[in-house]
């Protein structure tokens, strides 16, 4: 489970900013937590705000992170260029701090790079330190380790920790590779995703597609004409008591496959456990199948899956049904930063028409966060 992420210096983050899955201990809806080692962890959160005040490149940064991490160093991410670093700042300098639980066990690890070289690497197992880079260690072993690794500016150490901490590295890795972060949508990763479900979840995610109401009965792969590809995935229509097949890739909309690919990663993520991150979800998808998505993860069953997740649909911004005050949050860009904000920081206000309708009290400009297109003057100004 992911905990918490915080980030400073990363592209258009000038200061820190914080996002806790931890949950508001207040808030009587528990169907949309989990508890684990005596900690409220949210099972997901949505991030809303204008279009270019940092929603992707939070996603982003999470996805590098998480390709350091799997590569044990940070050269392929950070070469000579400037573009990662934040644009206003003079300090080439971003920090990164992440905590999670992986197999019963916090760990929470602290990056920072600076100007191409890793400045600080710290790591904290169950709240006790594990190594300090440029400090303190837990003992000879890791100090060996640390004093051989420093010496490179790109290694990171919690990659290669010695070997009596084997089941941490483990677990780390584990928690990393089951986060899976989608950016975009390729055509081919949906015939790969189902060529690897079993015969079990392709009955499941056939019984899925058929009860979303978008026409189809079910879907199936059948080898392809064409040489450079194995299969082809095939849909299969009903309509006035006559079946009718063809190839997805012609007949169904991008909507549709799109929401095909959305179940196979949160099947994926059921079947795997671990944490979905998806930028933009509600692209190309009804509101109403994008509720059932967030609403699978929601769900008092749901025992391992988390969502985090970037939106624009106004409409899911459902404070009584779908998401509690601490899953929804804000970005803002204003003069001097870029924020980062949860609905839970602002009381209720005071407006009885509106009161504890998020829609409504954030149209108003209650929380902020909204753009202020002023186009038409410019545009017709002749």
């Amino acid at each position: 489970m992911l905990v918490d992420f915080k980030l400073n210096g990363f592209t258009t983050f000038n200061k820190e900013i914080d996002l806790s899955f931890i949950g508001n201990k207040d808030i009587k809806n528990t169907d949309n937590v989990f508890m684990v080692n005596n900690k409220r962890i949210l099972k997901s959160l949505i991030i809303y705000g204008p279009n270019n005040t940092g929603k992707t490149n939070l996603i982003f940064s999470l996805s590098l992170l998480k390709d350091m991490i799997q590569k044990g160093t940070i050269l392929d991410v950070f070469t000579e260029s400037d573009l990662l670093y934040n644009f206003f700042n003079d300090e080439k300098i971003i920090d990164f701090e992440i905590e999670f639980i992986s197999n019963n066990t916090d760990f929470k690890y602290y990056l920072s790079i600076n100007e191409g070289k890793i400045s600080k690497e710290i790591l904290y197992v169950d709240d006790k330190l594990l190594f300090n880079r440029f400090g303190e260690v837990i003992d000879d072993e890791m100090r060996n380790a640390v004093e051989l690794l420093k010496n490179y500016s790109d290694k990171l150490i919690i990659k290669t920790l010695p070997m009596k901490y084997k089941k941490y590295v483990d677990a780390i890795n584990e928690f990393f590779a089951k986060m899976y972060i989608v950016n975009s949508f390729m055509f081919d990763n949906l015939v790969d995703d189902i060529d690897n479900l079993s015969e079990e979840e392709l009955d499941k995610f056939n019984k899925i597609i058929k009860k979303a109401d978008i026409s189809i009965e079910k879907v199936k792969l059948e080898k392809n004409a064409f040489k450079n590809k194995k299969y082809q995935l095939i849909s299969y229509y009903k309509m006035n008591n006559k079946s009718e097949s063809a190839p997805s890739y012609v007949v169904d909309s991008s909507g549709t496959r799109v929401f095909m690919y959305y179940i196979l990663q949160i099947i994926k993520c059921k079947r795997n456990g671990g944490i979905l991150v998806v930028d933009e979800i509600d692209s190309h998808l009804h509101t109403l199948l994008t509720k059932t998505l967030i609403s699978l993860f929601n769900d008092e069953c749901n025992m391992n899956m988390q969502l985090l997740t970037t939106s624009h649909d106004l409409l899911l911004l459902d404070t009584k049904y779908l998401f509690r005050k601490d899953q929804i949050y804000f970005t803002y860009k204003d003069k001097n930063e870029v924020l980062l904000y949860s609905l839970n920081s602002f009381k209720d206000n005071k407006d009885k028409g509106i009161r504890n309708n998020a829609l409504k009290s954030y149209l108003k400009g209650y929380f902020g966060a909204l753009p202020n297109p002023d186009l038409y003057n410019i545009f017709y100004e002749e």
